[in-house]
C-alpha cells in the first residue's frame, strides 16, 4: 500500500510518499520528500513516480 502527505510552507508544497506492508502495517519504504511550487504541485509528479517507480521494482522484482 501507498500512503502519503503534504504540506504546504509558504509558496511551496512538500509531497512524502511511504509504502506499507498492509498485512503487517509496517513501513517498508519511506522516499525522499518531493518539493513543487504551490502554485504548480504536478511538478512534483513526475518525480514521485520516478522514485515509487524504483522502490516498488526493487521490493516486487519481476
Amino acid at each position: 500500500m501507498v500512503s502519503g502527505s503534504y504540506y504546504k510552507t509558504g509558496d511551496s508544497v512538500r509531497f512524502q510518499l511511504r509504502i506499507i506492508d498492509a498485512r503487517r502495517g509496517t513501513v517498508r519504504r519511506m522516499l525522499e520528500p518531493v518539493s513543487a511550487r504551490a502554485q504548480a504541485p504536478l511538478e512534483a509528479a513526475a518525480v514521485l513516480r520516478q522514485r515509487l517507480t524504483a522502490v516498488v521494482d526493487t521490493l516486487f522484482p519481476r
